[in-house]
């Protein structure tokens, strides 16, 4: 029987990690070995941690220095000894026969990874199952797989790392997460991942629950500067990538450049949601519009394929017009609220 290598990066997320770990050790594929990361978290997570590893000799704890989900996840892997590696969100959880699953799944297509689907699960009870929105079940083998990676890096189909099984050889391939951002790390770990395999899995069985957590890391824009630098560090290092690889046909370099620079747009628009205030959005703008990564990205990336909301967002940067921008952001916000109150209504 083939060993998993589940990996759990952990940081505060006491209230939810009980779960998170009971949904691994009740696996019915048993030949665990279940890695927990306390990324130096300053709740309990750590003594919960230690109390399961106590309890479950396939548990280990590696306690260490908050560095971000990006290290933990490399730690992990480092320390890893399965044939296989998953990683699992503390504050999500997994169907009973997950990994059973997954592994069935990557053992009758003959592939080197496998990515299922998840449910969205909600404090309020409410559910939502997810499935391919482009791309069809089956197994992808050799070029069939860098056709993938348009999906992927256009946004249609989701880089959730947490619904990967890999054959952990694939590491001496890819190497680990980039620890230099903080924002799409899962991007770059999925392109260098499609780029590496010779053969990957695409099923819609629903294996893993991802919490919608408000307080979660991904959903929190704690550094907005640092957040949009890693939006324009992940484009230039994409195209790198995929450059090295002998992929980056200009479809794809256009994919790429009009993705993030649709993705900043949307990213300078949640920020104002968020209760920003226009000094503060003004001066983001004059940042971007001073910034040469960010001219040569929009340079190489046609608006005429962007929807208008986020192409005049695009305009009114390049062309530094912060209070046309405002003005438009609290149109757009209106047009937002409007838009779930009715929904609410329907409902």
């Amino acid at each position: 029987m083939n060993k998993i290598s589940v990996i759990i990066p952990i940081y505060n997320m006491e209230a939810y990690l009980s779960r998170c770990i009971e949904s691994v050790v009740g696996q019915s594929h048993k030949k665990l070995e279940i890695i927990l990361v306390d990324d130096g978290s300053s709740d309990n997570c750590a003594q919960i941690c230690d109390e399961y590893s106590e309890k479950d000799d396939r548990i280990t704890v590696i306690h260490k220095e908050n560095e971000g989900v990006s290290s933990a996840r490399n730690v992990g892997m480092s320390s890893a000894t399965g044939d296989y590696i998953t990683f699992v969100d503390p504050d999500d959880w997994l169907e009973t026969d997950a990994l059973a699953t997954m592994l069935a799944l990557l053992n009758d297509g003959d592939a080197e990874c496998v990515r299922t689907m998840y449910y969205k699960d909600r404090a309020d009870g409410y559910r939502e199952k997810s499935s391919l929105k482009s791309l069809t079940c089956g197994v992808y083998k050799n070029d069939d797989i860098h056709n993938l990676i348009n999906d992927f890096v256009g946004g249609r189909e989701h880089c959730y790392v947490m619904l990967l099984l890999f054959d952990k050889r694939v590491m001496n391939r890819i190497g680990g997460f980039n620890v230099d951002v903080c924002m799409m790390e899962d991007v770059l770990f999925y392109i260098k991942l499609l780029s590496a395999v010779d053969s990957m899995v695409l099923s819609n069985k629903l294996t893993y629950h991802y919490f919608q957590n408000d307080q979660s890391a991904s959903r929190s824009p704690v550094n907005y500067r640092r957040n949009i630098g890693d939006i324009l560090a992940v484009n230039a290092e994409v195209k790198a990538i995929l450059n090295d690889k002998g992929l980056l046909t200009d479809e794809l370099r256009e994919t790429v450049d009009v993705t993030h620079a649709m993705l900043i747009s949307n990213y300078l628009f949640r920020i104002y949601m968020n209760g920003s205030s226009s000094r503060e959005i003004t001066d983001m703008l004059l940042m971007l519009h001073r910034d040469e990564e960010y001219r040569v990205l929009v340079s190489g990336a046609p608006c005429e394929k962007m929807p208008h909301h986020l192409r005049y967002t695009v305009e009114c940067i390049m062309h530094n017009r912060p209070k046309r921008l405002m003005a438009f952001f609290r149109l757009r916000l209106f047009a937002h609220n409007l838009k779930n109150r009715f929904k609410g209504l329907r409902n």
